[in-house]
């Protein structure tokens, strides 16, 4: 059997050392990088099966005077790797001196970007272990979500105020995955009152561009990672790719197949732009009309 492959993201020597010892006792192949540089280098490659990330780290060698966030990065795998991420393991130190709600508005916002897990630095030596949480992912068993607060259509009870660093260590509790609304499963199986538009493969950035009410380029790409991430934690369910994806390329998907589904979306609590006028359920004839 292949053995996984791990890309380890890490600059602080004593993290990595510890790391390597972990790691020694768990059947898998891995990589050690220290700077974004050398991280853009090694992740240029595929066929990484988890990634762990510090939340801290220099732009190049030596540079540790210049530490930066890794939300570029993120945001970059998110671009070129669209709905094929690998597990990402965040490895985010202890930080008192910031407002807990800051840490929650923090944990939630790197959720949207593609991470899995949070391991506190030190690491824990019992219970939740990085081990354990390693071998969980690589396994392919995907750990619950804790975002600092649920949409509200899909919300029931207010989650408790938690760090990063609080959920990190706290046991996981079994939940099962939310499924899509049957409301939302008729939208994507009826296409028929969009016949005069031409159905074709088309990038989530670009739908919202074309069909959605008018946002900026920032806010549709941070939107699109919001619909990304409730993908994958099976709050919805994209449609099928709307033909073969190149590397490096967006995902595309027919073009009626999202205007089907993208109200759904929205019922499910995603924060989405809405659809223009002409396009939603219900004004089809307003949309001949003007045509």
């Amino acid at each position: 059997m292949k053995k996984p492959k791990l890309l380890v993201i890490e600059h602080d020597e004593h993290t990595r050392a510890v790391l390597d010892e972990i790691l020694s006792t768990i059947p898998c192949k891995y990589e050690v990088v220290t700077c974004l540089a050398e991280a853009r280098k090694a992740l240029a490659q595929d066929g990484h099966s988890l990634i762990m990330l510090a939340d801290e780290l220099p732009a190049r060698p030596g540079g540790i005077s210049r530490m930066q966030n890794p939300e570029n990065l993120l945001d970059e795998l998110n671009e070129t790797r669209e709905g094929s991420l690998p597990p990402v393991v965040m490895m985010a130190n202890r930080r008192p001196d910031v407002d807990e709600e800051d840490k929650l508005r923090w944990a939630a916002d790197m959720r949207t970007r593609g991470v899995s897990s949070f391991l506190c630095k030190p690491f824990r030596t019992a219970g939740r272990t990085p081990d354990r949480v390693i071998k969980r992912l690589i396994a392919g068993q995907t750990e619950p979500v804790r975002l600092a607060s649920a949409p509200a259509a899909t919300a029931k009870k207010k989650a408790p105020k938690a760090s990063p660093s609080v959920a990190a260590s706290a046991p996981a509790s079994k939940k099962s995955e939310p499924v899509p609304s049957q409301a939302s499963a008729a939208r994507c199986s009826d296409t028929a009152q969009w016949t005069d538009i031409p159905n074709e493969p088309i990038a989530l950035d670009d739908f919202m561009a074309k069909f959605c009410e008018p946002r900026s380029k920032d806010n549709r790409m941070c939107r699109k990672r919001a619909l990304l991430a409730a993908a994958r934690h099976g709050t919805v369910k994209l449609p099928s790719l709307g033909g073969q994806r190149k590397h490096g390329q967006a995902n595309k998907y027919l073009t009626h197949d999202l205007l089907a589904a993208w109200q759904g979306y929205l019922d499910e609590g995603v924060d989405l732009p809405p659809l223009l006028p002409e396009f939603r359920p219900g004004h089809v004839e307003t949309n001949k009309k003007e045509k």
